[in-house]
């Protein structure tokens, strides 16, 4: 069943986009990761679209993956709706964005839910560094 608007919120059909901020990632040590953006009502996430803050290098060995996560009402669930490998070949440089679609039955979040990003440690890691993007989701 659809729904069609509940109080101020307008419950248009079709994807709509909603700013976020990632702050600074260090996977260095470990793999480090921050709530985004809450659900503000039963949505599915179809992409996240973030900017990079600095340049990141692909490499095969030594790197950072982007994986969004459902995070659930808490913020500390793990289940994995995208992710971006910085493999040899995919770089992104200073200011550039990247688009990382996300797909899966855990791609619908509840009202309240946290979308998580995640900066994953392969190797000896990277630097995901802060900056805007926004996500990309519709009503359910």
């Amino acid at each position: 069943m659809s729904k069609t608007n509940v109080g101020h919120i307008g419950y248009v059909p079709g994807s709509h986009p909603a700013t976020v901020f990632v702050p600074t990632l260090t996977a260095t040590t470990s793999t480090q990761k921050a709530s985004v953006w809450v659900a503000p009502a039963d949505v599915v996430v179809e992409s996240v679209t973030l900017i990079a803050g600095a340049a990141v290098t692909g490499n095969n060995t030594n790197r950072i993956n982007l994986n969004i996560r459902n995070g659930g009402a808490n913020g500390a669930g793990t289940a994995q709706i995208g992710q971006l490998q910085f493999l040899s070949g995919v770089d992104v440089a200073a200011g550039d964005s990247v688009t990382i679609p996300c797909s899966g039955a855990s791609a619908r979040l509840n009202a309240g839910d946290k979308l998580v990003v995640e900066a994953e440690k392969v190797g000896s890691g990277g630097t995901w560094t802060n900056g805007n993007g926004f996500v990309k989701f519709r009503f359910v």
